[in-house]
Parts: structure tokens; sequence; C-alpha cells
């Protein structure tokens, strides 16, 4: 639910549901930082139960570098009439509550593509049965804005999964097309990326430790008052998916993220999973005859298991960034535990204080008809029963509301990302395909390409960042691969292959160049070479009407293109001798690619002086 890729030097906002219940007039703080330096805050005062929208805005300067960004959000909560002193949690001593997560900061790698979709530069290696697959997160431009108001938890998934998803490729760089391979593999990928951006192991040590702590003040509880007052702030601290989706780009209300209508059939079904039955059974041999005190005895069994479990969850996935390899089990791993641990936990956390709402009357009687049952199939034969009372239904359907959400979660996500895939391979079904390949173990080369106009495609040499400059192409860089797309009407001046950042003396690399109309493959040439490290290489591609394609290996210093390297040439570039390159003829002379023809280039000339 979290919106956390946001394209390089653009402004994005964070908005922040924060849920209260306070007697007297209470002032509720919220700064957001990064690195130390504070970038917004918001303050408000409250009184009485509700929810509050803050919005914080992140400015271009917060922006400005490509990689995962972490932020820290600081709720601060203040009584006026004590002179605005900080009220202190009362599961830990601290005043203030600290959220950290991160925002990948990226670019589209893609120049108005057909159906608008941009790859961006966030990509993610998984292997899983000996293969190794990529996945490129992909962006929808057309679906950017649309209105959250009032948005159902399901319609939200479809747009948020329709907006950004994943393309994923097997090792030669081509689209996985097994549907329920690439569902598998999208549905990884979105557990890594997350794992990186939200639940990261700062964040779950956070959870695990207010797990541990609620369960420890159950144990010694005393009065009410104070338990009642333990469950409203962690319900506060924990409040599900209003807090996940602290992000919204461009919008002022949070959708609405809960509320998922369940049948009695359906919570039956998710009470087997969490073994309700079971626990209600353990909490009664605990030897407490007060429902109240069995009621509390669930909470602390689940509290306590659910923190167990988010400890193992973070020895998984502990290094997770942008071009990381993961493990596809491992991944699974991670999610299974984490997915427990949420379900438990907060229904833990919620059975602690529904005995505080107006519910309880009805969940009592339930509990107490429940308690003589002996064994778990007669409970749930009891259950299937007391649901029937509407307001035991309505709390067992907030009970597990989490379960079914991460079933939809799952099932959104997996077809949006097949959906996805085939809008992409419709819409290159009449293009040239150029791909770079590298043997396993090498790197690390790079593919430029430039049109009869002088637009380029590739890794700029000032920025370090990829220059996609012609209409309706695709740039994706999978490591080993790199491949671009372009309309089938463009024609290629110049193709080059660049070792600057080659790690070996020598490197050696497949050139495939693809032509397809109607996605059917009209022509291919596979070319293999190597390469001298920071050495460039230099081909013209010609294509047919037809598809036919051929690629010849141009001469460093022929600049006129007549296969040979001789007076001509150094004609033309002396007259062009000062220039800054602006144009297609000056790129022609730009014999090493620096944008400025000067002694350099005139050097290169004279050392292959003759050569054809």
């Amino acid at each position: 639910m979290l919106f956390s890729w946001v394209k390089r030097n653009s402004e994005f906002k964070i908005i922040v549901p924060v849920t209260y219940s306070f007697i007297y007039p209470t002032l509720i703080m919220l700064k957001l930082k990064s690195d130390g330096e504070l970038i917004d805050s918001s303050e408000r005062e409250v009184v009485g139960s509700g929810i509050e929208f803050f919005t914080l805005n992140v400015k271009k300067k917060f922006t400005n570098r490509v990689g995962g960004t972490l932020f820290k959000l600081r709720l601060h909560v203040l009584y006026p009439e004590e002179g605005y002193i900080e009220a202190r949690f009362s599961y830990r001593n601290i005043t203030s509550y600290l959220r950290e997560f991160k925002v990948v900061i990226g670019i589209l790698t893609a120049n108005k593509p057909p159906q608008n979709l941009y790859p961006t530069n966030f990509i993610l290696h998984i292997r899983w049965n000996k293969e190794k697959y990529t996945a490129v997160q992909i962006y929808n431009e057309a679906l950017g804005s649309k209105s959250l108001e009032n948005i159902s938890s399901e319609d939200f998934l479809k747009w948020r999964y329709s907006l950004f998803n994943w393309l994923i490729f097997d090792s030669k760089g081509n689209i996985v097309m097994d549907n329920d391979k690439y569902k598998r593999l999208a549905f990884v990928a979105e557990i890594a990326f997350k794992r990186l951006c939200v639940w990261n192991v700062e964040y779950i040590k956070n959870i695990a430790e207010r797990y541990q702590k609620c369960a420890f003040w159950a144990e010694v509880i005393e009065s009410i008052l104070i338990i009642q007052k333990l469950a409203l702030n962690l319900i506060l601290a924990m409040k599900g998916k209003a807090l996940e989706s602290c992000i919204f780009e461009g919008i002022e209300k949070s959708g609405k993220v809960i509320g998922l209508t369940l049948t009695t059939n359906e919570v039956m079904r998710y009470l087997r999973e969490i073994d309700y039955a079971n626990r209600l059974i353990k909490a009664v041999k605990s030897g407490y005859e007060v429902p109240e005190n069995i009621i509390v005895w669930m909470a602390i069994f689940g509290l306590k298991d659910s923190a167990s479990k988010l400890e193992e969850t973070n020895q998984y996935l502990t290094d997770i960034k942008p071009g990381a390899t993961i493990d596809y089990d491992d991944a699974l791993a991670f999610f299974d535990k984490f997915k427990f641990s949420e379900i438990m936990g907060r229904s833990s956390m919620r059975l602690l204080a529904v005995r505080f709402s107006d519910k309880w009357l009805s969940f009592k009687q339930g509990i107490m008809e429940l308690i003589p049952l002996s064994s778990a199939p007669l409970i749930y034969e009891k259950l299937r029963k007391l649901l029937g009372i509407k307001d035991l239904f309505d709390y067992f359907n907030f009970m597990i509301n989490e379960k079914k959400y991460f079933e939809l979660w799952e099932k959104i996500l997996t077809e949006k990302a097949l959906e996805l895939r085939d809008i992409y391979l419709s819409s290159t079904s009449n293009v040239i395909v150029v791909k770079l390949s590298e043997p396993e173990g090498q790197h690390k080369l790079y593919l430029h390409i430039y049109d009869f106009e002088g637009r380029h495609i590739g890794l700029e040499s000032h920025t370090k960042s990829i220059e996609v400059e012609i209409p309706g192409t695709y740039y994706f860089d999978l490591g080993r691969n790199i491949i671009v797309i372009l309309p089938r009407n463009i024609k290629i001046q110049r193709m080059i292959i660049d070792a600057d950042y080659a790690h070996s003396s020598f490197e050696s690399y497949n050139i495939t160049i693809l032509t397809v109309k109607n996605q059917q493959i009209s022509g291919i040439k596979v070319c293999t070479g190597t390469i001298k490290l920071g050495q460039k290489q230099e081909f013209t591609v010609d294509i047919s009407p037809e598809g036919r394609v051929e690629v010849r290996k141009r001469r460093i210093g022929d600049v006129n293109y007549d296969g040979i390297v001789d007076y001509r040439d150094l004609a033309i570039l002396i007259a062009n001798y000062g220039k800054i390159v602006k144009g297609p003829e000056e790129i022609k002379i730009d014999i090493n690619y620096d944008k400025v023809i000067d002694y350099k280039d005139l050097a290169l000339l004279i050392a292959n002086y003759g050569k054809d």
C-alpha cells in the first residue's frame, strides 16, 4: 500500500493518518527528517476520538539522488494544559514514536512509450529452481492521477497495481510467458520491494518490541483503566493498513483500506487457519475462570507467538537494495512468518481492546458459551451458530480482516502483473530490438544507440544516468543483458559497445538485433566479439523495409562512413574543430563521444589514418 518509488528531482507528499482518543485538548505533532535534516512538520490540536490526516511535503532537494532514501517520521503528543509537556508512551519509556521507511528515488528509462508504460531503473534479480530471473518495476503513467476519496480497499489495490507493477525477464532477457511462474515471481519481487521500503529490519523490531511489551503489561495488569489506556496506545501505534498507507503522491485524503465483507463460511475458514479454538483451549487451561482473564491470556499467547515469529522474520532478506539478488524461497519464508505475525499480533491487540467497546457484551456471552467445550471441533461448531449474533459476527470480521486482506493483496497484485505484461507485449508488436549480452560473472559493458537526428539512448557520461532521447523507445538494464526497443520506423546511425566500466582487461559480448512485425520475427542478426577495457567499438546498422538486418563494424576515425580513414575524414574534422556537438553531423565527427570536437578526436583519427 506504500507508494515507495518517486521520480528523481520531483516533489511529493506524505499523507499520514493518525487515530487518537483524548479526554482533554492534546497537541499532535509530526516531524519528517532525512539524514538528520528537517524536511517538514505539521501539528494539530485535537480532543475526543477520531482520525486526522497530516500532510508533509518533500521538496526536490531531497529527491536529487538516485537510490533508496531513508526517511524518519516522528510522532509527538503534547499536553497544552501542562505547559506542552510531552506524553510518554506507556509501553516504553519514550516521549515520541518513530517510524522509518525508505523511498526509492529513480528515473524512467523510456521516452513516450506506447501505452504509457515506463520502466524504472529499479530491478531485482530472483534465484528460483537454479534459474535466475530479473524483475523490472514498471510505472503506468496513464493511471498516475486518480481520486482516492472513499475508494474501497479492493478498488484501491486494483488501481495501485495497475499503476506500479513488475515485468519479469528470464536469464536470456526474454519475457517470462508461463502465467503461473510469472505471477509467483512478480509476487516475490513485490515482497522484496516492500521489505526494502516498508517492512525493514527496524520496523519489524519495533513491532516485535510492542507485542512483547503489550504481553508483559497484560500479565501484570491490575486495573481495567490501565489496560484500556494500554490498548488504546497500542491501537494508535499500530493502526494497521492506515499507517502502511502513509505515502500517497498528490492526494489529500487516504483511501479506505479496511472494511472487507466476509461471509460466515469465510470467517470460519480463517479462524481455523489461525488456530483460534486451540488457543482458546490453551487459555482456559491456564487456570483462569473469569472470561475477561481468558480473553487476556488468548491475547498474551498471540502476542508472544507474534513477537517470536517476527524475530525469525528478520533473519530473511536482510540485504535488499536496488539490483540485489534474492532467493525465491527466502522471500516466501519471510512473508509467511511476517503475515502470521501481523494477523495474530494485531488480532490479539484488538482482542484486548474490544472489551472496552460496544461489542463487549455479545462477545463476552459468546466466549462464556465456548469455554466449557473441550475440543476444537466442538468450539468451531458452536462458533458457527454464535456467528449469527450480529455483534459477535462483526467482531470476528474485524479480527480476521488482516487475513483476507493479505489474500486479496496477493490476488490483485499477481493478476494485474499479468495484465501489465500483456499490455507491454501488445505495445511491442512492431519494433526493433537490440540486445547486448555478457557471460555470467562479467561486468559491465554498456550499449549506446544514435539515430540520424543525433538522438541518443544509453548511459550519459556526465550524469551517469540513462538517457532516452528517441520517442517510443524502451531501455532495460537487466544486469548481464541490456535491451533497447525502438519503433520500426527509426533508422539507427550508430551502435556503440562501451567498455569504460568493464572489470577485466578483455570482455566478450553478444549483440542480437531483431526486427518484429505483428509480433513475428522478420529479421535477426547475431554478432559476437571481444573488447578491451576502456575502449569503444562502433557499428552501423542497416535494416531493409522487409526487416533484414545488416551490421558492419566502423573504423575509428571514419567520420564520412566510406570505409577508410583518409584525407577526406581529416578535412571534415579540421573544418569542425572546436565545435560543441549539437546535431547529427557533429556527432559523426565526435570520435571519442565527449560532445566536443578537439585534439582528442584528431589524435584518434591520426592513429587510424590509412586503415580500412
